[in-house]
């Protein structure tokens, strides 16, 4: 609420630093929760940075609206046909998902706790440039909301970061969770993911693929030894 609140000193007295500043962190803050409420206020406030992260977030999942949606867009022309250029876009590059792992085992077995310390990272090299546009990760038996933290980045820097949160599905099958990190052909990438769960156990996998090979279009290469079992499940490209 502080950082919309400086947003809209910054409109209202011109001052775009301040504006421009506020949008970075509010992309990075954007949630299921929040991302209807943040996308209608970047359309008011014309912040187009914020407004294309919310729209490109809702278009990769449109589960995140809910049944009163129509109503809290009746005013946000924009925002919705943001949406849909976004929907139109994904569909028409979109590539079969990378799915790693050979197996998937029930909370309790062996374990997988996930209180918000220890990071779940994988390296990935991809045979062509694409856009990293989803990372899947497991969720608990419980349907609840798990908050997450989400970066990427290469051997130079970090390049992308994001706080935010998904819906457990309450069974082994993964959430996809909307990001957006251009990436280069044969540059290794680091993905890290702090999940807080607490001490609810999350589904985990095993028996991870080396590589990947997306329908001809793409191979993505995992790379070390220490990614054979645990999140990130599943990664969606499109090219």
């Amino acid at each position: 609420d502080d950082i919309v609140n400086l947003m809209k000193i910054g409109h209202k007295y011109l001052i775009n630093t301040l504006v421009e500043d506020c949008s970075k962190r509010l992309v990075e803050s954007i949630t299921v929760s929040n991302v209807v409420e943040l996308g209608a206020l970047a359309e008011v406030f014309s912040v187009k940075d914020l407004l294309g992260s919310c729209a490109k977030f809702v278009s990769e999942d449109l589960e995140v609206l809910d049944m009163d949606w129509k109503e809290k867009l009746v005013s946000s022309p924009q925002f919705l046909v943001s949406i849909v250029e976004f929907m139109k876009c994904d569909r028409a590059v979109h590539i079969p998902e990378v799915s790693r792992f050979g197996a998937v085992h029930q909370p309790g077995e062996n374990n997988w706790i996930c209180r918000g310390a220890k990071k779940d990272a994988i390296s990935v090299q991809l045979s062509h440039a694409a856009t990293l546009t989803s990372v899947g990760l497991f969720g608990t038996k419980n349907t609840d909301y798990i908050p997450v933290g989400i970066s990427v980045g290469d051997n130079q820097s970090g390049i992308f970061t994001s706080s935010t949160s998904y819906k457990s599905t309450g069974t082994k099958d993964p959430t996809r969770v909307p990001v957006n990190v251009k990436m280069v052909a044969d540059t290794e990438y680091t993905i890290n993911v702090v999940i807080g769960s607490r001490d609810t156990k999350t589904y985990f996998g095993q028996e991870s693929k080396s590589e990947v090979n997306c329908g001809g279009k793409l191979i993505v290469v995992f790379e070390g030894s220490s990614q054979l079992t645990g999140q990130i499940p599943t990664l969606g490209f499109h090219i």
